[in-house]
Parts: structure tokens; sequence; C-alpha cells
């Protein structure tokens, strides 16, 4: 773990650091099952870095070039990248699998509290967010440019925007779907690229 720091905020939430990938990591569960699920994504963490400089000439490979049609990285983080990026390179766009780094970052974490007793984790890498939520639970996921003024209890809102509320929906074989609830209106939020809507969130539900 050479390198990797973490430090736990009085609120209970953890701020995990290593180079460039900054992590704010909160956690609801039983106690002894959130610690545990808690110490393995640490640990998970810790390797993520090395793994991803290990990789780094492809991921940041062109994926319309043809060097780039032919990347195929080892690492489960690197191929979610480039899957996510690869349809996007279509007719020629310049792409790299960098522009899914934090994301796919956040969702390799977030798998750590997959676990019987968990009721609800998050894992938001610099603002890519990943979700871990039981059915019943939600959390609010707002995007503000000012904190100023804002209440920090539990959800982020103001009378002009209210935060975006997130929730399991269901799952359409293995891939996680959950709705967005916004100003009132229902808003699909599914893990392709086939959507016009970008997701604010990954969700992953329990098995």
């Amino acid at each position: 773990m050479s390198g990797a720091v973490r430090q736990r905020f009085a609120d209970g939430r953890w701020h995990f650091q290593h180079g460039p990938i900054d992590c704010i990591v909160g956690a609801d569960g039983e106690p002894g099952v959130a610690a545990t699920c808690l110490e393995r994504c640490w640990q998970r963490f810790g390797g993520i870095l090395d793994e991803l400089v290990a990789e780094l000439p492809l991921l940041r490979t062109d994926l319309a070039s043809p060097a780039g049609r032919a990347v195929a990285p080892r690492g489960r983080i690197a191929r979610r990248m480039v899957a996510a990026c690869r349809p996007h390179a279509e007719g020629g766009r310049f792409i790299t699998a960098m522009a899914a780094v934090a994301g796919s970052v956040a969702e390799e974490l977030i798998a750590a509290f997959d676990a019987p007793g968990m009721r609800r984790a998050y894992v938001n890498n610099g603002g890519d967010i990943a979700l871990f939520l039981t059915p019943g639970e939600a959390f609010d996921v707002g995007l503000v440019s000012d904190l100023a003024g804002f209440a920090t209890r539990g959800q982020l809102a103001t009378p002009r925007q209210p935060a975006t509320r997130c929730h399991p929906e269901r799952s359409e074989g293995s891939r996680p779907v959950s709705t967005l609830e916004r100003r009132g209106e229902i808003l699909r939020c599914a893990q392709n690229d086939k959507d016009d809507l970008r997701p604010v969130a990954a969700l992953r539900m329990p098995a």
C-alpha cells in the first residue's frame, strides 16, 4: 500500500488518496459489516494506481485510430474504461479510455460493499460517483458550483433546483438500472451507451 493514504473524517466518511486518485467514501450498514467492507475497499484501492500506470500507454491511445481499435488491456478497470469509451470513437471521433478513468475506479471500489448487512454506500472519485443501494435506500446527488449557504445534513438542494434522487428500480440481466427523480421528471439512467441521457452515477445493486 506504498504511497496510498487514508483519513477518517469526524462524520464517518473516509478520504482515500493515492497520487491523482482522490476518493471520498461513505458506508451505512451493520457496524461490523460496514467496517469490513471499508477495509476491503481500502485494500483494493492500494493497488489501483500501479495497475493503471502499467497499462497507461494503451489507455492514452486514440480509440478511433488503427492502434486504438486493437487496444485490449488486461486489467478489469482498464477493460471497463475501454468498453465505456469505444462506442464514442465511432466515426473517427478522438477519444481515449482515460475519459472513463474516474468512473471506472469508483465502480471498482463500490463492489467492496456488496455484502449482506450493508444498506448503502458511495464512492465519490472527483465527482464521478458510484453507489451501492439496497431496496428502500437512496442518495441525493447534487451538482453545485458553490457550497456556500448549502445545508450538508444528508443532502444538497436549493429552492430552484432540488437535488437528484437515485434509487434502485430493477436489474436487467447483469446490468444495473436505476431511475432518477428530478424536478418532477422520471429519467431512466442505465449503464450503457444507447440512451441519450448521461448517467450521474453508477449504481450497483446487491445480488
